[in-house]
Formats: structure tokens, C-alpha cells, sequence
């Protein structure tokens, strides 16, 4: 099987990076080679000496994270239920440029409702909503941008209310109607 020779000996893997020794046996791992290309080579003896030697080349870039950010609409805001709420925001990455397209994912909570610079939505569901925008670069590097936004319910009818009146009036008397009106919408008193 692998590691061992025809003899059942075991086989010695060591591996190296131009030329330098970086680990040995069939598998490690290593976070710390220097960026630009590399030859990797690993090279296994058996017990009696004999080599044998692959070679791979790798190439190491430096890949920081894009930044993000939502421009519209305020965080905070809210917004009647069947409006039409514009979503913008940008993404960029010192490697990829300005991100675009399905680089920049909008979310709320954990459904997609869009992607790019900008785009309108119409449909969100009555309540407060964590909106996320996700930029992507093209190796997979990941920066996210929250907002809250509540959508309110479309019309909440008003509500009218008549102060105490008394029940029996004289003919001819003076009678004084009074009462109260609120909308939630307006905040009319």
C-alpha cells in the first residue's frame, strides 16, 4: 500500500518547495509559503535507497478581503408595505477591482432577494428585516455590510372614539360633540 515499499519496509516522502524541505510523510499541510510560484517537489526513498520524485508547480497570491458597503436605504428606515424600496451598495477588492453583478449578493435573513449595485424590491414581508450585503471576490474571500430596515403594514384603518356624552338631552339644548381620531400611519390626533 502506499507508504510501504515490496519488501512491506516503509517508503520515506519528503517534500520541498524550491528546493527547500517543507514536510515529510504522505500528508501536512502549511500556511506560511511566500506568495508568487513555487515548484514543489516530493520526493520518496525505500529502504534500499532507491528515489522516486514528482514535481507540481503552485502559484501563492496574496487575496485580502473586499470591502463593502450599502449606501441606500438608511439603516434604520422604515418603509410602507407594497413601496418600492431601492437597494444600493458597492464592493471592492484590491485584487479584483470593483466588484459587480453576482460578486455582490443581497440577503434578507437567509433568502437572496437580489444581486449587483442596485436593484428594487417591492415585496418584503411586513416586519423588521437584517439586509446583508455580501461581496465575493473571485478566489472566494468573503465581506459582508448589515442594515435594518422595518416594513410597515400598508393601512391600518383609523381609529375613532367618542368622548362620554350624557344620554338624555332637553329639546332645544346645547349639545356638544366631542371625539377622538388616530391613524398609526399619520399620527393624527
Amino acid at each position: 500500500g502506499a507508504g510501504l515499499d515490496e519488501d512491506g519496509d516503509p517508503l520515506t516522502l519528503v517534500w520541498a518547495a524550491d528546493g527547500v524541505p517543507i514536510g515529510a510523510g504522505i500528508s501536512f499541510s502549511r500556511n506560511d509559503l511566500t506568495q508568487g510560484s513555487h515548484t514543489i517537489t516530493l520526493t520518496v526513498k525505500d529502504s534500499k535507497g532507491a528515489t522516486g520524485t514528482a514535481f507540481t508547480s503552485i502559484n501563492v497570491v496574496a487575496n485580502g478581503k473586499p470591502s463593502v458597503t450599502i449606501t441606500s436605504p438608511p439603516n434604520g428606515s422604515t418603509h410602507m408595505e407594497a413601496s418600492a424600496v431601492t437597494f444600493t451598495g458597492s464592493g471592492y477588492d484590491a485584487e479584483d477591482g470593483n466588484l459587480t453583478g453576482n460578486s455582490l449578493v443581497w440577503t434578507s435573513g437567509s433568502t437572496v432577494i437580489g444581486t449587483g449595485t442596485s436593484f428594487t424590491k417591492s415585496d418584503l414581508a411586513v416586519g423588521t428585516h437584517t439586509i446583508a450585503l455580501i461581496a465575493i471576490d473571485k478566489l472566494g474571500s468573503a465581506s459582508v455590510a448589515t442594515i435594518s430596515i422595518t416594513i410597515k403594514p400598508l393601512d391600518n384603518p383609523p381609529v375613532a372614539a367618542i368622548n362620554p356624552m350624557v344620554k338624555v338631552y332637553t329639546l332645544y339644548d346645547s349639545i356638544v360633540f366631542s371625539g377622538s381620531a388616530t391613524d398609526t400611519e399619520d399620527d393624527l390626533n
